[in-house]
């Protein structure tokens, strides 16, 4: 299509020349300064002295507010209320020993054991020797004092040359050992304790030294309105060779590395590069507090605090991170386009006051008063021939300083702009699809215009935020509402991954498409197949609503509502490392905005935030590899500190000395605090506690540890610090003792262990005898059944007497044999039911009196019959015995009954009688058995005799209790003259009722 010649706002080039020379300077430069005053908590504005301790404390001091202490958090201060010497402080250091001193207008202040010691050097009018600097050298301090100087050993103040009462404002030691003073008459040379003013060979002698700093055996000197001079090789020289320092009055010089930062009385502070004899400034246009600077030094971190009369510090991290601020002549600060070009210019898009291109330091703006409009700019490209298209409500082409609206884009959203491998540039739209724009001949005012839209081209949406191209010519596009498509070989395709809100695209060097969305970052790689990776804040993201996105070699920076993340990732897009950076980091500009980011040829990257341009030099990010300083602030017990606590004053961090502490006082708090001035809010910790747990607790920021109800024991607290790179300071720790209460000291723990001893060996012994006592009752007890088993076992076998059986037996069958059939089986009866009680009663230990009696009748009765009725018997039973509750043993009767039947009666030639009695006597069943029969005199079968008495006084004995009581007692029986007429047998057993 022809292109048609709109042209809008045509001046004339002298007209417009001059309307973009009044145009310029827009843009006011900032540098990453953070400012504190007494608002922010510094005890008063002018700032004298700076100085960072061992412990990482900033001290600061001051011009009558005494001294304020910051550690990253808070401001601390300390006056004379405190028992500091005087509220006005010009100098601190910190000695070897790590001993704070304090030069004031009161003389000298040490600061140790967290207490104040003042010293003031004696004066014969009386008035205060002001210090105005202490300098440490070797074992003693310098004083650089309102009457000479004066060194400060062993707590005694010398001059250091008589007679010399000059007021020196500053001093130094060369490495030669010679002394320098900065005096008001110039440099006084102090050597073998004599002084004389330094004249070079030139005769030149600087006068009015206001501060002097030694640079092996060079000096660099400061002065009163005449700038910074070197001495070297015995000459004067001024540093400043196109006078950048003329009638400048210096107050202080700080040497770093190849630069000296220069503190001016009105012109800011100024960093001089030795090797290239170049000045940078400071001054309070790039965001310094104050151009009146009295101080400045360097932190452990590498980063500058500069001290100010009048407007308090100015904390600066360097130049990684430059804002530039629109002028009031723009209602806003909102960028919303950012393009590097071919010349390294950089193009910038604002909200509302057209746009602005930046070359070296200058800005030029192209607006409504100049030949543009005054629109929201939120695309910019260039074409060739350094002519740039501008998207904004429609396309605008720039060239030859005229701009040029394309008819074909008139009122259309433009988003942004890609210019892919053939030079077409293919245009994003806000709900009119893309357009591919192709330029023929190298010529302007020729080109072509192809339509892709939902309705013609399958597009996933009308509403493109973003394109870009991959190795293989596909283009892809990002949408505001359905994800991403891409255009192959003019066919539309969509991403099977679902995604949100697209709102910026970048390519790395290996091809991959990373996506800034609403939902996280896309990596879509493609190599045959399309893969696709999403990281979001589970990844590490400072958050997932991404505005825009760059890659510069293996880092992603992407922009979001909280500053940027910069990723790291390696050639298989896994992410090894991600770094935030918001307000705290530098990134003031805080919040980004969609698609306005760029690379300029220096390798900077540019970013649009809400609050204008931010300039970010990548190369200037060095992972900062210094840990915090850790300290540990307190001990509290039950959430008060400890009375007792003391500080060890054989350290020189002042450590606390361990302590012990009652079983009762076992609620402990640890107060920490690692510091870290670079990033004091991202410090991190782990601790543990050795003696309760084994292994570091998760990552906290919590600066204080309770343990309550601690066990005794010995403990030992560790923790260390973390900062924001993951850089780990070496453990703190801390040793202390709980007690144990006195029930379980040792001496306790002894006493009652031999306590329980003793007692359970009593117990023991007491439990074996009575275990022996059991047992031998036990075994004496077995051994009694078992002896009263075998005597039953002797008796049954006495009383089943084959004699006896033959004899009934015998007797039974006579009967038998002459007819007496009735009277046979009576006896045969008897004899049976005799046979069986014997047996039954065997079984059992006792029977009542009743069984027993009806055994004796029986076997009586059969021992009647079978010696053909040859005795009678009787057997009688006191009335006070219940024969069926009394148990005896059984068949303890039937021996002695045998015995009277067998050796007595059966002897006689008359007829016998047998008489047995049963009675009660005390505890015994007496039983009485007589018969009238020949008596003991008689020998026939006297064995038999004794083995009967013998078991059954054997059985007597196992069941008498009372071994002394005669069981069985044998009388003979005689008659009137003394011959036998009988025997008698008493048997006496124990009493058992049933």
């Amino acid at each position: 299509m022809p292109f048609k010649n709109h042209t809008i706002f045509s001046k004339r080039i002298s007209s417009v020349i001059l309307l973009l020379l009044l145009s310029s300077f827009l843009f006011s430069q900032k540098y990453n300064f953070q400012n504190f005053s007494v608002t922010e908590g510094v005890a008063q504005s002018q700032v004298y002295a700076l100085m960072q301790d061992t412990k990482g404390i900033l001290w600061i001091g001051t011009r009558g507010g005494g001294i304020s202490c910051f550690d990253g958090k808070n401001f601390t201060s300390y006056t004379t209320e405190q028992h500091l010497g005087s509220n006005y402080i010009n100098s601190i250091v910190e000695d070897a020993n790590h001993t704070v001193w304090i030069g004031t207008n009161a003389g000298l202040t040490k600061y140790n054991q967290h207490q104040f010691t003042n010293y003031t050097i004696p004066s014969s009018d009386k008035q205060a020797i002001i210090i105005h600097q202490i300098y440490v050298h070797q074992n003693a301090l310098l004083l650089a004092t309102s009457k000479g100087i004066y060194t400060f050993n062993n707590n005694q103040f010398t001059s250091l040359v008589n007679d010399f009462n000059t007021s020196v404002r500053s001093v130094c030691v060369t490495d030669d050992q010679i002394i320098w003073a900065a005096t008001e008459e110039g440099v006084i040379k102090i050597e073998n304790n004599k002084a004389s003013v330094l004249t070079d060979k030139y005769n030149i002698t600087p006068r009015s030294i206001t501060y002097i700093i030694s640079q092996q055996k060079s000096l660099w000197i400061a002065t009163y309105g005449d700038g910074v001079y070197q001495y070297e090789n015995d000459i004067f020289t001024r540093i400043d060779d196109q006078k950048e320092l003329a009638k400048t009055t210096v107050l202080h010089l700080f040497k770093d590395k190849d630069y000296i930062w220069i503190s001016t009385l009105d012109k800011g502070i100024a960093k001089f590069s030795i090797s290239k004899r170049q000045f940078n400034w400071l001054t309070e246009a790039e965001g310094l507090c104050n151009n009146h600077i009295r101080c400045c030094i360097k932190d452990n971190c590498g980063n500058y605090w500069i001290g100010s009369s009048g407007a308090g510090l100015s904390y600066y991290k360097g130049q990684q991170f430059v804002h530039y601020n629109l002028n009031n002549q723009s209602k806003s600060n909102l960028i919303y386009s950012l393009y590097n070009d071919s010349e390294n210019k950089v193009w910038v898009g604002n909200a509302d006051k057209g746009i602005s291109v930046k070359q070296g330091e200058v800005f030029t703006t192209y607006n409504a008063a100049n030949g543009f409009i005054d629109g929201k700019i939120k695309a910019i490209q260039e074409i060739k021939n350094h002519h740039m298209l501008i998207g904004t409500e429609g396309v605008y082409l720039f060239s030859n300083n005229t701009f040029k609206e394309l008819p074909e884009f008139k009122s259309k959203l433009i988003k942004s702009f890609y210019k892919d491998k053939h030079q077409a540039i293919w245009v994003a739209t806000a709900g009119t699809g893309i357009y591919k724009l192709t330029f023929q001949n190298n010529q302007d005012s020729k080109y072509s215009v192809e339509h892709y839209t939902t309705g013609n081209n399958h597009l996933l949406s009308d509403r493109v935020n973003c394109i870009t191209e991959d190795n293989s010519g596909n283009v892809w596009y990002g949408t505001d509402d359905k994800g991403i498509g891409y255009l192959q070989n003019g066919i539309a395709k969509s991403l099977e991954f679902k995604t949100d809100i697209v709102r910026s695209f970048a390519k790395d060097k290996y091809g991959n498409i990373w996506a800034a969305t609403s939902n996280g970052i896309l990596c879509i790689s493609i190599n045959n197949k399309i893969y696709v990776k999403s990281f979001s804040t589970r990844d590490g993201l400072s958050s997932n609503n991404l505005y825009s996105i760059i890659a510069d070699n293996n880092h992603i920076i992407a922009g979001n509502e909280k500053g940027i993340d910069q990723l790291t990732y390696n050639n298989n897009t896994l992410l090894t490392a991600i770094k935030h950076f918001g307000f705290q980091e530098g990134f003031t500009g805080v919040e980004t905005t969609q698609n306005a980011i760029c690379k300029d040829q220096y390798g900077n990257i540019w970013i649009g935030t809400i609050n204008g341009l931010t300039q970010y030099n990548l190369n200037a990010n060095h992972l900062n590899h210094v840990a915090p300083i850790l300290n540990l602030n307190n001990i509290r017990l039950f959430y008060l500190p400890i009375e007792t606590l003391k500080h060890d004053s054989s350290s020189s961090i002042n450590t606390f000395l361990p302590i012990s502490l009652s079983h009762n006082n076992n609620h402990i708090t640890f107060d920490f605090l690692g510091i870290y001035l670079n990033n004091p809010t991202k410090v991190s910790y782990q601790w543990k506690l050795e003696g309760l747990e084994k292994d570091w607790s998760p990552l906290s920021q919590q600066e204080s540890v309770t343990y309550p109800n601690l066990l005794p024991g010995k403990y030992t607290f560790y923790v260390k610090a973390i900062n924001d790179n993951g850089v780990s300071s070496a453990p703190l720790s801390y040793s202390f003792t709980i007690a144990a209460p006195w029930w379980k000291q040792w001496w306790f723990t002894i006493l009652w262990i031999a306590a329980v001893t003793i007692a359970f060996y009593i117990f023991y012994k007491w439990r074996i005898s009575r275990i022996n006592l059991k047992m031998n009752e036990q075994e004496r007890k077995t051994k009694e059944e078992k002896n009263l088993l075998e005597l039953q076992q002797k008796t049954l076998r006495l009383q089943m007497n084959p004699h006896f059986m033959f004899n009934a037996l015998n007797s039974i069958q006579n009967n038998i044999s002459e007819g007496n059939e009735q009277t046979a089986r009576y006896y045969l009866a008897k004899y049976s039911k005799l046979m069986r009680m014997v047996l039954e009663n065997s079984r059992n230990d006792l029977i009542t009196l009743e069984e027993e009696v009806k055994m004796l009748e029986n076997y009586l009765l059969l021992e009647k019959f079978s010696n053909n009725d040859s005795f009678d018997y009787t057997i009688n039973i006191d009335e006070s015995i219940e024969n069926q509750e009394v148990l005896i043993p059984p068949m303890i009767i039937q021996p002695f009954v045998e015995n009277a039947v067998v050796h007595g009666i059966k002897q006689l030639q008359s007829k016998g009688l047998i008489s047995i009695s049963f009675k009660l006597e005390d505890d015994y069943l007496t039983c009485t058995i007589q018969d009238n029969g020949v008596g003991r005199t008689h020998k026939e079968d006297a064995e038999h005799k004794s083995t009967a008495l013998i078991v059954t006084q054997e059985r007597l004995d196992l069941l008498q209790e009372n071994k002394n009581h005669k069981t069985i007692e044998i009388i003979d029986l005689l008659d009137n003259f003394g011959k036998p007429c009988g025997t008698k047998v008493i048997v006496k057993i124990t009493l058992q009722l049933h």
